[in-house]
Formats: C-alpha cells, structure tokens, sequence
C-alpha cells in the first residue's frame, strides 16, 4: 500500500471559514441596514397614504362640481366628518349649503379615510364654513379653501387640497 504523506498546516495558513467575531460583525451590520430600511419604509408608507386620502377628496370634489354643472339648478357638495375621518358627496335639495342628514340626498355615500389619516384645518388657507364645499351651476364654489389631510403619527406628512372659490378649480398642495 502506498502511503502519502502530508505537509503538516503552519499556523500562519489562511482558514477555510469565518471567525466568530467576522459573523457577529456581519449580523450587526445587517441588523443595521434592516432598522434603515423598515424607518425609510413607514415614511414612504404614510406619504403614500396621505397622497392617497388627498386624491380621494379632490376626486370627490370634481365628481360634485361636474354634477353641479350637470344640472345648475341643484347644488352639490362635499361634506367632511373630521369626528370619524371620512366624507361624502350630496346634492343640497334644501339649499342651505350645508349637509343635512335626511333631507339632502347623497350622491356618493360616506368615504372612510385609510388608517392613521386624519383631517384637519390647515393654517394659512381659507378655511371652509361648516366642513362643506357647495358648488354652484357655473362650477364656482359657494366657499372656497382648503382641507387638509396628514398622517397621525408624522404630522408634517400632510397635504392641503384647495378648492379656488371663483373657478371651482381643485388642487393639491403641500
């Protein structure tokens, strides 16, 4: 039988795996970059859901001034429950520009706003009287300014949807 004999391994050889210390390292960095990544995540979330609770109130804003100009000689409107954070669109058949339950049929049915998405009165623009906007048959709106949606927990996350009372044009703002 032929026998081969080997060198033996000097303590200055390169080792084939990793050190303990080189894995606690490499866990502690990803650990790092999770916590990064999951902080960026909660951020982009709740401005993703501002945006949309923003858009939600502009659309329903531009379906009750189209249904305005439809027919002039019924207004419509918006009106926001800022209490439960949602909104609905109705015709005002009583012409009191403002919302009333039973007498003033709805034309879109209550919208809840998504979680953690709060409304609320933005400083610096016209506020509306009485949490609604009525439109008129030329499209103009009876009370123009603003309503503002942002996120409970990162309140500079926000956004102002404003309604210019001369056009019935509707934007959104930062």
């Amino acid at each position: 039988m032929l026998m081969i004999a080997r060198c033996p391994k000097s303590p200055d050889a390169p080792s084939a795996g990793f050190t303990l210390m080189e894995l606690l390292i490499i866990i502690a960095i990803a650990g790092i970059l999770a916590v990064i990544g999951i902080w960026s995540m909660t951020g982009l979330i709740a401005r993703m859901k501002v945006m949309g609770a923003a858009d939600l109130l502009k659309s329903q804003l531009i379906v009750a001034r189209t249904r305005a100009i439809t027919n002039p000689l019924t207004h419509c409107g918006v009106y926001y429950d800022r209490t439960n954070n949602r909104s609905l669109v109705f015709f005002d058949n009583n012409g009191d520009n403002a919302f009333t339950s039973g007498t003033d049929q709805i034309l879109q049915n209550w919208t809840d706003l998504p979680k953690l998405v709060q409304l609320y009165t933005p400083s610096g623009a016209d506020t509306i009287a009485g949490n609604v906007f009525i439109f008129r048959g030329d499209g103009s709106v009876k009370n123009g300014g603003g309503i503002g949606v942002h996120y409970k927990n990162k309140p500079t996350t926000c956004k102002t949807v404003y309604v210019v009372k001369t056009t019935g044009n509707v934007e959104i703002t930062q």
